[in-house]
């Protein structure tokens, strides 16, 4: 996991009180080569390979296991001839030893199936929040716009009304980490109902809204469309954020413009790589319901709607960019992939004794998979600046930070040939990604030769991916089924022959089992917000002495070149899987792609000081209970009228 904020030049200020254990590693005693290890025992899902080729000749689906005698009519127990190791069995997957000296029961006139015992495996629970909150409200000169000035209160009411609604256009989904582990049953229906309320609301007025349902789903959709390739990111990137590409030899070195004004270029990234190999079989008994759900919902909210004035504000606003590059780019991209596994191969016949192996591990509880992934960030790069440019180049960025959380998961488990669920079964995908840009610029540039300026091409993309390995069909238990896997609370399972000898388990000698007092959970939640601020106010002017020296006085402004990015890749890894359930199967997925492109008017002076909740907004909503101070360190913009230090170096350079 990694948390990080670059580049940041302004007026930077932090305070943070928090108490961090200290990292100590303790002294090597002793040297290694002194020490008397004893070996390590193999553990029973660590695979020992015990003979080298030329030993003998063995194939690694074959087994080799003592005759059994034929039993007699009364029925009696039937010793192992004691071998003088612990036998080892392979069966492609895990070690299963048989002690010395087992013995197994068997009935008259049939071969028991041989019951062996496993240890069962665990819960994996992650839950991770990352947020980063940047304050970065440059003012400069702030005096000098008068009342031509929009307050900050009137900006955050802007952002927290974008912010509401972008919540709005999503797919609602109030979701908490459960206390119990029989929470798990609600909050699946809890997703089955929140998809349903998302396909039957009605989009709100100027959004664009796309719904895509079932196994439509399957394949890439950009912007509610099927598209063959994702197109790359790079080449998306605000032009001030691309690389500049290498001068060629004989080209004569480009220095830029004289005078350079950055307040925007900021970027927001949250990046979640989850990829999961957990437990999966190609038989699974359920005696509850079985529901799998896929939802992707994603959401752009933007306000781009910019006052440019050539000449100072008097002069009247100027429609569009002026040499300035593109207008803001909105993209949602999401994929649902789903591969066959599948394989062919003939039912086993069970060992040379007669009656199948299998060996079962028992877990009275359920087995849960749970991640659940929280990632905010939160940016305000509003910044003031009324200034004179007198020199002869200048530089001025006050904008160009960025923040980024970054997470990789890799889980691993077991596989199995047959699980058995006391419970229900249910596997959750659920990936909500949003962002909130609010890009309201007020832009004045007077006695400039030349003027670029560009408040636009703005970047906001979500990019989904969930694939799945192993594909999963639903099938009713018979009562036949049902009767042949019931057993009395507290005792150990038997499997009868005939549940053993699905074609799916074909070729094996040994029938890996297990079985599930509870449920059987797999649940992975995803949240990914990207909010930020970036309402500008500039007023520049040259020198005359500037003004004088023609071409040479080219100006350039970047308001906008802000880049906000949200990308989760699911990838799950099972085999092909028949579901035979007692009580129902579910399987259902829902594509949500919504965007929204404020069209209201600008935001302009006399706006007042608008009550807002904002700030307080800011601190419950992307602070959270974490804060360290305990409530005592208050984060928030600068006021318009904060004095600043008589260093004026110290603000505009870093």
């Amino acid at each position: 996991m990694d948390e990080a904020i670059w580049h940041f030049i302004g007026l930077f200020r932090i305070s943070e009180e928090a108490g961090r254990m200290r990292v100590d590693y303790d002294p090597m005693l002793g040297r290694l080569q002194d020490q008397q290890l004893d070996p390590i025992p193999t553990q029973d899902y660590v695979p020992v390979l015990l003979a080298t080729k030329g030993d003998f000749e063995a194939s690694f689906r074959n087994i080799v296991t003592p005759t059994l005698p034929a039993p007699t009519a009364e029925g009696v127990e039937l010793s192992w001839i004691a071998p003088t190791a612990p036998m080892k069995v392979w069966s492609g997957g895990p070690w299963v030893s048989l002690p010395a000296g087992d013995s197994v029961a068997s009935a008259a006139g049939a071969a028991a199936p041989v019951h062996w015992v496993l240890t069962p495996p665990g819960s994996v629970v992650a839950v991770i929040l990352q947020q980063n909150a940047l304050f970065d409200d440059d003012f400069l000169n702030p005096s000098e716009f008068g009342d031509a000035l929009i307050p900050d209160t009137a900006i955050l009411a802007r952002l927290e009304t974008l912010t509401e609604a972008a919540q709005a256009l999503g797919v609602s989904l109030a979701l908490e980490l459960p206390e119990h582990e029989s929470d798990f049953v609600a909050m699946a229906a809890q997703v089955q109902q929140a998809s349903v309320e998302a396909m039957d609301a009605e989009a709100p007025a100027g959004a664009v809204v796309a719904q895509i349902h079932g196994e439509d789903t399957i394949g890439l959709h950009i912007n509610g469309e099927l598209a063959e390739e994702r197109p790359e990111v790079d080449s998306l990137k605000p032009v001030y954020l691309r690389p500049q590409p290498e001068p060629e030899d004989d080209a004569a070195p480009d220095d830029g413009p004289a005078h350079e004004v950055v307040a925007g270029a900021n970027v927001l990234v949250n990046q979640v790589a989850l990829t999961a190999s957990w437990i999966s079989a190609p038989v699974l008994y359920v005696a509850g319901q079985s529901i799998s759900h896929n939802l992707i919902s994603q959401v752009n909210v933007v306000s781009d709607m910019d006052s440019i004035h050539v000449g100072g504000f008097g002069s009247g606003p100027v429609s569009g960019r002026i040499g300035g590059e593109g207008t803001t780019q909105s993209f949602n991209m999401a994929s649902i992939t789903v591969v066959s596994t599948s394989g062919t191969g003939t039912a086993s016949t069970g060992h040379a004794g007669g009656g199948p192996i299998y060996a079962v591990a028992t877990l009275d509880a359920s087995l849960i998979s749970l991640n659940w992934v929280d990632q905010r960030n939160f940016v305000s790069d509003n910044d003031v600046a009324s200034l004179t440019l007198t020199g002869s180049e200048t530089l001025l960025v006050t904008g160009a930070n960025g923040v980024t959380s970054t997470i990789s998961l890799l889980e691993l488990g077991a596989q199995f040939d047959v699980i058995v669920v006391d419970g229900s079964m249910i596997n959750i995908n659920a990936v909500l990604q949003t962002n909130v840009l609010l890009d309201d610029d007020r832009i004045s540039v007077s006695g400039a030769n030349g003027v670029s300026i560009s408040s636009g091409d703005n970047l906001l993309v979500n990019d989904a991916v969930i694939y799945q390995s192993g594909a999963m069909q639903g099938g009713q238990l018979t009562q036949v089924q049902m009767q042949n896997l019931a057993h009395p609370p507290g005792t150990d399972l038997s499997l009868p022959a005939v549940t053993l000898q699905d074609p799916a388990l074909a070729g094996l000698d040994v029938v890996r089992v297990l079985h599930i007092t509870g449920d059987l959970v797999s649940m992975n939640v995803i949240r990914q917000t990207n909010i930020l601020g970036d309402s500008d106010q500039i007023q520049l002017s040259l020198s005359e002495a500037q003004q004088a020296m023609g071409d040479a006085a080219h100006l350039s402004v970047v308001t906008g070149s802000n880049m906000l990015v949200n990308a989760a890749t699911l990838a799950e890894f099972g085999v092909d899987a028949t579901v035979h359930t007692g009580q129902g199967y579910y399987s259902d997925a829902l594509l949500h792609q919504a965007e929204l492109i404020s069209t209201d008017d600008p935001l302009a002076p006399g706006a007042g000081a608008l009550a807002s909740e904002a700030v307080l907004f800011l601190a419950d909503s992307m602070l959270g209970d974490d804060d360290p101070g305990g409530g005592d360190v208050t984060f928030g913009p600068m006021a318009a009228m904060t004095s600043v230090p008589a260093d004026v170096m110290q603000t505009v350079l870093s």
